[in-house]
């Protein structure tokens, strides 16, 4: 994926009238005729007027940054601010010549503005493709070669088609024809996009045909890569990367659908419930607004403005065109965004991409683990530097108002990634395949297999994590601890987010003491609370807590900034639960909606009870009267003396409303045998991780 600027989308305007109001600038010439040939030319019009408004509806340069363009252009067509012999394989420099050229153009084309149709505009346009095209600069990443590059210059010739004649206009489709369509999920998109586009503008009907249906057959479920049955998105293997190249596949999609509609290429209605079902069912559900965690991205944790990739507005007004079918699901998930409708409240794991989601009105969780059956976290191209290894290895983000990671990463501390446990000689996370997720619909739980490794895989320690998701808390269990003797300090992080300058502290049967905007540190203590999350430690656990600035550069994580080494300094907040060389079970609990009253009540009279937390069983009830339990051995729970559920294999177990769930996280299925109120029974697991439900008992009448 490339490193550029995000590709253009479409204004709030309503796309018709917008097209109708342009139209003539690409109908005026056509011969009005009745024969199909010229219904077909009409068609490819269509698409490059519509496509046309998009790119006119982006914001235009100032005047400024017009006027420096032009000034600095030298005779040659080139720009000095471009460094030309740049062979990096991201953030390639050549390519900013042609940002130049787009903006110009754009400026050129754009109606009110100070230099719209402005000849000294056009020449300077001209100069720079005149450049580019007889050199035609090469990039080491083919990326840019294949997709990037005639990507911009696509964007170049649909804005300025009147102005390119003769063997420019020739030798600029020559340089959009470097595209070749190939690939997976967003690259395939990307590439066949380039190529209906470049169909059109050649007047191409076969090719724009045959980029059409190459470009909605990247649309699939259950492959390796692209969407999956659980509505995530993989990419570069199982790498979870809805809002990363995920991101980038419904920027490409969504348009292309919605310039296509009502002609004879339009999107199959397969493919697009496909997507209807990836946004409602997928990135809404993985975001909190516009906001999305850390995990949803990969590599891309290292690069600028990426927290607020869940703004799908744009694409959600121009689907619902698409797909009226759907239209008040999809005007639904829009009013979120625009923070007009009630959040979305409930629990979901996705088992495919290790990740759970767990909705309230005041705040969302978000959980991304490891299993053998995803991968971790990659640093190529010079990216994700401080990632690997720790990224994706059971974090845990709280998002409220969104603010609490935003452009946070250059200071991180990154072994000390929110929810992750570490140690002093850990190298790397050890996949294990106990790991997996169940749900009630309002309530879950997740749990782990977590071992960290030093060097040539060796064990460095490993234990049993557990997450319960219940209202507004998440309760962590830890236990069944094995730790080599060189390990080193082991620590988990419970959070690590922006200080937002006022803080709460409770030692241990004491009073509650505050820190204001300049922070401090304090050890050992039982409750924290900040900006209304609250973090409690469960039964003889303590916390350690830290607010204080804390700096880094963006270019100590991705080499794309080199040259930005001006160091980053936020204030904050890092919350952290420190285990001995022997370490026992220990638990915490996260608290959205919190005050001091409200933790108060929680130590005093927690809502559950922790049934167990030992190496084979982490089990809670809650006192609404459901029970979870991650058995990762055959085992039994007991309440009040009174056996509630026996298993004779690993499993998760949920019960509630009288109804039993059982999942197989290591998602191979199989029978297992469970005794259920007072019955054993032999019950087949599904694959896939995916819950199975035990039906109750029936009561037969006298």
């Amino acid at each position: 994926m490339s490193d550029g600027r995000k590709p253009v989308t479409t204004s709030t305007t309503n796309p018709l009238l917008t097209i109708l109001a342009c139209g003539f600038l690409l109908l005026a010439s056509a011969t009005v005729q009745a024969e199909p040939a010229d219904q077909t030319n009409a068609n490819l019009r269509l698409v490059i007027t519509r496509y046309r408004q998009m790119l006119l509806n982006h914001r235009a340069p100032s005047p400024a940054v017009v006027k420096q363009t032009l000034d600095t252009l030298l005779p040659d067509g080139r720009w000095p601010d471009v460094d030309y012999t740049d062979r990096s394989a991201a953030n390639w420099k050549p390519r900013e010549h042609l940002y130049h050229v787009r903006q110009l153009v754009l400026a050129y084309h754009t109606e009110g503005h100070p230099y719209y149709h402005d000849p000294a505009v056009a020449d300077a346009a001209r100069a720079g493709l005149e450049h580019w095209v007889a050199k035609r600069y090469q990039c080491p990443n083919w990326w840019y070669n294949e997709i990037g590059i005639p990507r911009e210059m696509r964007d170049i010739a649909v804005l300025h088609h009147e102005q390119l004649t003769g063997e420019l206009r020739t030798e600029v489709l020559e340089v959009i024809g470097q595209h070749r369509v190939a690939g997976t999920g967003a690259n395939l998109t990307w590439s066949a996009e380039i190529a209906m586009h470049h169909g059109c503008l050649a007047g191409n009907e076969p090719q724009v045909a045959k980029a059409a249906a190459r470009l909605f057959s990247a649309i699939t479920v259950g492959q390796n890569e692209c969407i999956q049955t659980d509505w995530s998105f993989f990419q570069h293997g199982a790498r979870l990367h809805t809002f990363g190249y995920g991101r980038a596949f419904l920027d490409v999609v969504v348009p292309i659908a919605w310039q296509l509609r009502d002609t004879p290429w339009e999107i199959p209605a397969d493919k697009r419930q496909m997507i209807t079902n990836y946004l409602l069912e997928g990135t809404q559900w993985m975001s909190r607004g516009i906001y999305v965690s850390s995990s949803t991205f990969d590599r891309q944790i290292s690069r600028r403005n990426q927290h607020t990739l869940g703004d799908l507005r744009k694409q959600l007004r121009l689907w619902i065109e698409v797909d009226p079918s759907q239209q008040s699901e999809l005007e639904l998930y829009l009013a979120r965004l625009e923070s007009t409708a009630e959040p979305l409240v409930g629990h979901r794991h996705f088992p495919v991409a290790d990740f759970t989601a767990h909705h309230r009105p005041a705040g969302t969780f978000f959980l991304k683990t490891l299993s053998t059956r995803t991968r971790r976290t990659e640093s190529i191209n010079r990216e994700n530097l401080k990632g690997v290894p720790y990224l994706h290895s059971g974090d845990l983000y709280i998002l409220r108002d969104g603010a609490e990671y935003c452009e946070t990463q250059p200071v991180l501390d990154w072994n000390l990634l929110p929810g992750i446990t570490t140690s002093e000689g850990d190298r790397q996370q050890h996949k294990l395949p106990f790991v997996g997720g169940i749900s009630h619909g309002q309530t879950g739980m997740t749990a782990m297999d977590y071992r960290r490794d030093r060097e040539g895989e060796a064990l460095a320690f490993s234990v049993r994590k557990s997450w319960f998701f219940a209202d507004d808390v998440v309760i962590c269990l830890m236990s069944g601890w094995q730790v080599a003797a060189d390990c080193g300090a082991m620590t988990t992080s419970v959070d690590q987010c922006r200080y937002r300058g006022q803080l709460s502290l409770k030692q241990p049967g004491g009073a509650w003491t505050s820190l204001d905007s300049s922070g401090g540190t304090q050890p050992n203590v039982q409750c924290v609370l900040h900006h209304s999350v609250g973090y409690l430690a469960l039964g003889d656990t303590r916390l350690d807590c830290q607010a204080a600035e804390q700096s880094g550069t963006w270019a100590s994580i991705n080499q794309v900034y080199r040259d930005q080494s001006e160091p980053v300094r936020l204030p904050m907040l890092q919350v952290t639960l420190p285990h001995a060389a022997e370490p026992t079970a220990a638990g915490y609990a996260i608290v959205l909606d919190a005050s001091q009253e409200r933790l108060d009540q929680l130590t005093s009279n927690p809502p559950w009870t922790v049934l167990q937390n030992s190496r084979d069983c982490q089990a809670i009830e809650l006192h609404t009267g459901a029970t979870m339990a991650a058995f990762f051995a055959p085992g039994e729970l007991e309440i009040d003396g009174q056996l509630r559920l026996a298993v004779d294999r690993p499993c998760l177990a949920m019960v509630a409303d009288d109804r039993l769930l059982l999942c197989d996280p290591t998602h191979e299925g199989g029978r297992i045998s469970v005794n259920w109120q007072g019955q054993q029974r032999d019950v087949e697991l599904a694959t896939g991780g995916i819950a199975t439900e035990v039906p109750a008992e029936k009561t037969v009448a006298n």
